[in-house]
């Protein structure tokens, strides 16, 4: 798809008596108010910021019949409302980026160019708004060149292409391979193309070798160059691919009405059941203090008006936008909504006709969040149905492992096992449907006559076990794929803790503090070559190196530094810190503490606060532990976790 600015333009007519001026014919005999504002949505590039992008924007608008110009105006000193003579044909340019400089640059690897123009009219006697569209398409031709990995096997460091068109080149080389490159086409040019020249040294007999060539270009077009070497019959050739094909461009240049109208919503601004919508209101001519969205189901007729009005918008710089926060909506649901305002003149209330659609994100769920489906694997209990995808896992793998269980009948010992199903619910009032519960046990295992010892914190994770270390630990992958953004998670907790009992190497907590439960929820976009897991589950954890624990909150990701940050987008972090008494046991939820009586079944709410909004996740991480400190082998021998109705809260309200 195209890159594309889209233009909104409001006319307001108004009935005046006939005039003119010096550009325009009097055969018009009314006049009409256009007036045009501009935001941009993630449309700098490298070398200009998004503000100045579009204060540089040029706006010009022509008389009918291509008569001549009436109106030019940098969008930086456009004035609020622009008047027109009535009349049929008017066209509307716009040029924005690289090409409105007064030397621009005709060659570059980081500046872009845009043009559009569309046609409207200007009608005497209607007092409603006319929207106009103009698509502003990239104008670059676009050159990507790439080299594969026969030029580095035959030629030496220093191979280089060069590309240009009428003397402006660009230079590409291993460095740069695969960078965009954006050439301004003269209007003069009546076959414009594309020269290029390779050159470089071979490695087995150090001569230099060359090549050139040429296509022809239009704007807008991407032409991809694959460059490779190959030697056939004693002769010398390169291979390359031109693909030409249109660059996809996922920013906008949005322009809006200044006095009032709708603004677009960014797509990360749409979550599966609430979205913030935004407009532009002038406050010189309607009230600021009763600026209104209503909505509804695109299928639905009944409109709803949102309950409070729209609050200034913290991300304008002026005080003409308004944002507003529309919950309790339907996930994967398209949703109309419109601006209503109340005109400082008249006092009254008006309805703006355009409007402007959104569909809500998907509200995907935790795989077997209630622990209903369960089987055994490898003479251990495991939570997914037989046969069925497993998307929880726990550590009775490791465990099993490394101390040479006893079996009992079919399977393990049920004394020895960490993790299991337990029938222990928090009951049909509480939870409606629920049999069975996930019951994490901490337990300081003694095996084969005391030959091995080892605490085992009680554990389940949307994960995967990898190995068992030794008779030390293990190594887990966490993670799952999950492209969906909850605000938060619910779930049911039992917890009966006690004083520490064993501590391994390192330990944050001493023998005989109060242990510790702990339930973990994050969203991000880990990849596996830099936390070193798998693409299904990329972070690994090896309770044997401390170094590869990860604190998701130091984690946080950074999209003005990616290069700098961690990857985790959001996290929750709920504590449970055990006491003598049920009722002295201490809850904390991101940051925030409260007593709470957890030896009885408690329904909790861990909000999931964002580092980043605006990046959408890869990866979900649930992680549950009897005993926080246990991949340090460190707990209360017999503290005991119940997990039940784990779910994700896609509703603000339900917060």
């Amino acid at each position: 798809m195209r890159r594309y600015i889209y233009i909104a333009i409001s006319i307001a007519t108004l009935l005046m008596a006939a005039s003119c001026t010096k550009d325009v014919s009097t055969e018009f005999t009314g006049k009409g108010g256009i007036s045009l504002a501009a935001t941009i949505d993630n449309a700098a590039t490298r070398a200009t910021d998004s503000e100045t992008l579009l204060n540089e924007a040029s706006v010009k608008i022509y008389k009918p019949n291509f008569d001549g110009l009436v109106r030019s105006y940098t969008y930086a000193d456009m004035p609020q409302v622009i008047y027109l003579p009535e009349g049929n044909g008017y066209r509307v340019d716009v040029v924005a980026g690289e090409l409105v400089k007064a030397t621009p640059a005709m060659a570059s690897f980081e500046s872009k160019s845009y043009k559009g123009s569309a046609e409207f009219d200007v009608t005497a006697g209607v007092t409603n708004t006319t929207p106009i569209t103009v698509n502003a398409n990239i104008c670059n031709a676009i050159s990507n060149i790439t080299f594969g990995n026969s030029i580095a096997e035959n030629f030496e460091a220093g191979f280089k292409v060069t590309i240009g068109m009428d003397g402006n080149n660009l230079e590409y080389n291993a460095d740069n391979s695969g960078t965009d490159g954006y050439f301004i086409i003269s209007p003069d040019a009546e076959e414009p193309k594309l020269e290029w020249s390779f050159s470089g040294v071979l490695l087995k007999n150090g001569e230099t070798f060359t090549k050139t060539g040429s296509f022809a270009v239009e704007a807008g077009n991407k032409y991809v160059m694959n460059l490779k070497y190959t030697e056939k019959d004693g002769r010398l050739t390169i291979d390359i691919w031109v693909d030409k094909e249109t660059i996809d461009f996922n920013d906008q240049i949005i322009f809006e009405p200044t006095t009032v109208g709708l603004t677009l919503s960014r797509s990360y601004e749409i979550w599966a059941n609430h979205a913030i919508v935004h407009a532009e209101v002038s406050p010189q001519m309607y009230d600021a203090t009763k600026v209104y969205f209503e909505y509804k189901k695109s299928s639905d007729s009944e409109w709803t008006r949102h309950a409070t009005a729209a609050t200034p918008d913290s991300e304008k710089s002026d005080e003409k936008g308004f944002s507003a926060t529309l919950k309790g909506l339907d996930a994967s649901t398209e949703y109309e909504y419109r601006l209503v305002v109340t005109n400082l003149n008249t006092l009254e209330e008006e309805t703006i006709s355009a409007t402007r659609t959104f569909t809500t994100d998907v509200d995907t769920a935790v795989v077997n969040g209630g622990f209903e489906d369960t089987c055994i694997e490898n003479k251990m209990p495991a939570f997914f149905p037989e046969g069925g995808t497993k998307w929880w896992c726990c550590g009775n793998q490791a465990v099993k492992e490394y101390v040479n269980m006893p079996v009992v009948g079919d399977n393990v010992a049920a004394s020895c096992i960490i993790t299991s199903s337990s029938t222990d619910v928090p009951g049909e009032s509480k939870l409606p449907g629920s049999t069975k519960s996930a019951q994490l046990s901490s337990k300081y295992l003694e095996i084969l006559n005391g030959a091995v010892k080892k605490f085992a914190a009680g554990n389940l994770f949307y994960g995967q076990y990898y190995e068992t270390v030794g008779t030390e630990g293990g190594s887990v992958y966490f993670g799952r794929p999950f492209t969906a953004r909850p605000v938060g998670l619910r779930c049911w907790i039992k917890y009966v803790g006690g004083q520490v009992t064993h501590t391994g190497s390192g330990s944050p907590i001493a023998v005989g503090a109060y242990d510790i439960a702990q339930l973990k929820v994050a969203l991000g976009i880990w990849d596996a070559a830099t936390y070193g897991g798998n693409n299904e589950s990329p972070v690994n954890v090896n309770t044997t190196l401390p170094e590869t624990f990860i604190d998701y909150a130091a984690d946080a990701y950074n999209p003005k530094d990616p290069d700098n940050s961690g990857r985790t987008l959001a996290y929750g972090d709920l504590q449970i810190t055990s006491a003598a008494s049920g009722a002295d046991y201490v809850e904390y939820i991101n940051g925030t503490t409260q007593k709470r009586n957890y030896t009885e079944w408690q329904e909790v709410v861990i909000p999931l606060e964002y580092y980043d909004q605006t990046t959408m996740p890869t990866h979900l991480i649930i992680s549950a532990a009897a005993s926080k400190y246990g991949d340090y082998l460190s707990g209360c021998n017999g503290g005991t976790m119940w997990l039940d109705g784990v779910e994700l809260i896609y509703d603000l309200n339900e917060l």
